[in-house]
């Protein structure tokens, strides 16, 4: 008999006899802590020569074995960047994160200071200093560098946020590299480059990429670094890097590292945690110093508002039945686990197999592998930090994902190599968990499968009602798996990991084909030609859609919500605005202000994603010198004309530039309308059924043209016509199907108009 020791961030020792000594080897070769088995010490190995022999040959097996799994993880990571880049001028997909309009507004408000920068020389054109936080970002900097290196496109934009999201993934799967067995690897860089939230908002340039990336360096730094001082100080120093440069609750990451520390123990544990909490205070109050100086009131002022003056007191916090109710509800207002039921599950997985493991085999959190007990304490911190916020989106959660793929694959890798049978426990601490995990699937089972964008649901009752669902859940199956299956062998594991990345692969290839391919539409894109085109270049548009619909055009924009924080009553006097792009909603508060604009109408409205935005010119409205100065396009005056029944006049203006009726999606629907006052309806088919087939993804666009040729295939009693008529609302429905009854009411109301006025059935 011999013994074989392996370093690392854990030991494990084997007394082996020499005829199972291949399957030891396989043990500590897929537990080890260094690349390819390296890490074996040959002083620490005590055989004979037919003994060393078997392990080289075992060893070079492992090897090939592994250089096909990075090879594997290499062609995902090749594959995973070319179709996150590609095809970046679409619209996210409507209704995606529930009716927030977020996906609409807020990306490429965190590059727009770099558009500044570049296109008038300055990040604050405006004299602005209301959004300071966004300007000082990670993504703000990083859109800088790229956008002056390409150019100045939405494209380019959210390419942004596919290079941030992207290293950071390629930094966490460098923390796995040494430490972990190749097929994590693999695994992780899968379900990362296929989770459909981590796609749709990592391909935009929001704040919470920058997070992704700083979580990732984390990360690295931890599993390289961590159990030395010098790495502590990094830690805090990327951590503080994090918080003040990517999102605010990116702190979250220091008490995270803290516990994992305080956990894993040590004789420098309290140095370490020292040195790292003193590096954090100093580089963020070194950085807040830097990049805010005199501004440092705004940005205290941005924190406040979008914190507890927008959103209130955390109601999580209240009191111990809100803190259970809300942490147990996590995720069902975001959508989290209704659009990522995976990432349930892994976590899920990942939680019952830690709990039975370590109760009946005597482990503690202290035996886990570094990056296993890390993603665990991210996990758990960031849920805690998040769970009690009124207002907590989808985004905020992005970037608890990682860890939790990274949880659920190392504790597998773990219970594969540590032992070659792994016993399930039945203590009550696993009882307990395994029962807070089951509650919580069963919760979110129930409220979207039964109450799905049900706001008048019970939640209180439903949340303590399932309580005792997830506890009977459990008991049966301790039950049943401590008679049919008392040890969870190594094939049985390995059937785990096929099963979950097979599941991840299932549920989010759905969810990309109906989201990504199928619900394609440029909207966005259209609209910033289109403005281009129909205002003049010194015009100012604010409002909330103002930055995404200006983002590739020459003008100015002005970052203006009509919410609670924007009821500012000096906005008009105080900036040289000349047009609102606006949502109903943001319209009807934006008059609740000023009373000024309820009589105004729009100059052109665009259906974006999941709202119809209009433009309007309030350039002439109020007394600011600067934008009474502006000079209005062709498009405005023909415009004017229209609305004050001027139509000859119009028609004049608009055809001395044929153009802009040829390029303009905004003109040629104008155009039209007037043709039809002049009774030339061949024409207006024409012009309309041309436009229809130039914008093929505009929802908006297909209803116009299908409800005109209804009407004329009525009048004419032309059956061809009207089936063209049915083939063009139909299409409309297909390209947005959450307007489908507001499609087949216009189609019956036409139809039914048409009946009784008795011009039907000719």
């Amino acid at each position: 008999m011999f013994r074989v020791f392996s370093t690392g961030g854990a030991e494990y020792s084997h007394e082996v006899k020499t005829d199972k000594l291949e399957a030891s080897f396989r043990v500590l070769c897929l537990a080890g802590y260094r690349r390819n088995c390296t890490y074996l010490k040959p002083n620490l190995l005590y055989a004979d020569s037919r003994t060393i022999s078997l392990l080289y040959d075992m060893k070079l097996r492992v090897n090939r074995k592994s250089e096909w799994f990075y090879l594997f993880a290499g062609i995902i990571l090749v594959a995973g960047f070319w179709f996150w880049q590609s095809d970046l001028t679409s619209d996210p997909p409507m209704y995606f994160s529930g009716i927030g309009q977020s996906l609409s507004t807020d990306p490429y408000m965190y590059s727009h200071h770099a558009r500044n920068k570049i296109l008038f020389g300055e990040a604050d054109p405006l004299n602005d200093q209301r959004w300071i936080v966004y300007k000082h970002s990670a993504v703000s900097f990083v859109s800088y560098i790229w956008l002056s290196l390409t150019d100045i496109t939405l494209k380019e934009a959210n390419t942004v946020g596919v290079l941030l999201s992207l290293t950071g993934l390629f930094l966490l799967l460098l923390g796995l590299v040494r430490h972990h067995s190749p097929w994590v690897v693999a695994a992780v860089a899968l379900c990362y480059l296929i989770n459909i939230s981590l796609l749709i908002y990592g391909r935009l340039p929001y704040l919470e990429n920058g997070l992704i990336l700083f979580s990732g360096l984390t990360f690295l730094i931890w599993m390289q670094y961590g159990n030395r001082i010098g790495g502590a100080v990094l830690l805090g120093c990327v951590v503080a890097l994090a918080a003040v440069t990517g999102k605010l609750f990116g702190l979250l990451l220091l008490p995270a590292l803290v516990l994992t520390m305080v956990i894993l123990g040590g004789e420098n544990k309290g140095r370490r945690i020292l040195y790292m909490t003193g590096a954090f205070l100093v580089i963020s109050i070194a950085l807040i110093s830097l990049l805010y100086g005199t501004g440092l009131d705004n940005a205290v002022e941005f924190f406040t508002r979008q914190s507890i003056r927008n959103h209130g007191f955390p109601e999580g916090l209240t009191s111990p039945w809100a803190f259970v109710e809300h942490f147990t509800s996590f995720g069902l207002d975001s959508n989290l686990f209704y659009l990522n039921p995976d990432i349930l599950l892994l976590l899920v997985t990942g939680g019952i197999l830690l709990a039975y493991r370590m109760r009946r085999n005597r482990v503690g959190l202290r035996d886990l592998p570094p990056a296993t007990l890390f993603s665990l304490a991210w996990i758990v911190v960031v849920w805690i930090g998040l769970m009690p916020l009124n207002y907590s989106p989808l985004r905020y959660s992005l970037f608890m994902i990682p860890p939790i793929i990274i949880f659920c694959f190392t504790m597998l890798d773990w219970m594969i190599t540590s032992q070659r049978n792994a016993l399930l426990g039945n203590g009550v601490a696993g009882i307990a968990v395994v029962s807070l995990l089951l509650w919580i699937v069963v919760l979110h089972f129930v409220m979207n499968v039964f109450f799905y964008n049900d706001f008048s649901a019970p939640r209180r009752l439903i949340v303590w009602g399932c309580l005792p669902v997830g506890v009977g859940l459990t008991l049966i199956g301790r039950y049943i798996l401590q008679r049919k299956v008392r040890l969870l062998k190594r094939r049985l594991l390995g059937t785990v990991v096929i099963i979950l990345v097979m599941a991840s692969m299932v549920v989010n290839s759905a969810r990309i084909r109906r989201k990504h391919f199928l619900d394609n539409h440029f909207s966005t894109i259209e609209a910033n030609q289109d403005i281009a085109q129909i205002v003049g270049r010194d015009a100012v548009i604010a409002g909330p859609y103002a930055l995404s619909l200006t983002f590739q055009t020459d003008n100015r924009s002005l970052i203006h919500f009509f919410d609670g924080s924007g009821r500012d009553v000096n906005l008009f006097r105080t900036y040289p605005i000349t047009h609102l792009a606006l949502d109903v909603s943001n319209w009807r508060r934006a008059v609740e202000v000023f009373p000024e604009l309820a009589d105004l109408t729009p100059i052109a409205s665009y259906w974006i994603r999941d709202f119809q935005v209009q433009l309007f010119n309030v350039s002439k409205l109020f007394d600011n010198p600067v934008a009474g100065a502006y000079t209005e396009s062709t498009y405005e005056r023909a415009v004017t004309f229209v609305q004050n029944q001027q139509i000859d006049s119009a028609f004049s203006v608009l055809s001395a530039v044929p153009d802009i009726i040829n390029t303009s999606k905004s003109a040629g629907i104008l155009f039209s309308r007037m043709l039809r006052q002049q009774n030339q309806y061949e024409h207006v088919l024409q012009m309309l059924v041309a436009l229809a087939d130039r914008y093929p993804t505009d929802f908006s666009l297909q209803l116009e043209c299908g409800h005109y040729l209804q009407q004329v295939a009525l009048q004419r009693n032309d059956r061809l016509l009207l089936r063209r008529a049915q083939e063009y609302f139909e299409k409309a429905v297909d390209l947005n199907p959450y307007k489908a009854d507001y499609a087949n009411a216009l189609y019956g109301q036409t139809l039914e108009r048409w009946n009784h006025t008795g011009n039907g059935g000719r």
